[in-house]
């Protein structure tokens, strides 16, 4: 079993992963790119959720992770607005493409501050057990979520 650290890790790889493909869809105008950036904005919609309700809130007010955790909540700020207007902006544009570019690159800030700066100082907060739990919880919101989203499309 995976510990709350090692699942968001794997939620950040992801991530990076689905803007490769959001970007290959556009350069090669596959016909993909609407299911790919949905997959992406809905990647980075739950991860971003499961963060700040389930993970978070043990960091905050703590010496070690508290600001780095405020950082963190205000750099999602940032992501979802770059993400609304990518929703509601013409995609096959070059402007489009930049403004993805801009909303990947404070993603990958984001996720290198997290796992550089704030996940390493994580276990001196928070136990192994605590870790542990809060995998469990993380896991569960995600599937809660997933099943909201399929019994609304």
């Amino acid at each position: 079993m995976m510990d709350a650290l090692e699942l968001l890790i794997r939620d950040h790889r992801e991530v990076i992963e689905l803007f490769k493909e959001v970007e290959m869809s556009h350069k090669k105008k596959d016909g993909k790119l609407d299911e790919n950036f949905e997959r992406l904005l809905q990647a980075l919609e739950m991860h971003m959720n499961i963060e700040e309700t389930m993970f978070y809130p043990n960091l905050v007010g703590k010496k070690e992770t508290g600001n780095l955790t405020l950082e963190g909540i205000e750099e999602h700020h940032v992501v979802r607005e770059i993400l609304r207007e990518l929703n509601l902006d013409p995609k096959n544009t070059a402007e489009w493409r930049a403004k993805l570019k801009v909303c990947r690159e404070n993603v990958e800030h984001h996720v290198n501050e997290e796992e550089t700066e704030l996940f390493p100082d994580v276990p001196k907060v928070l136990s192994k057990e605590r870790l542990s739990q809060i995998a469990v919880q993380l896991e569960e919101k995600k599937r809660e979520l997933m099943e909201l989203r399929s019994t609304h499309s």
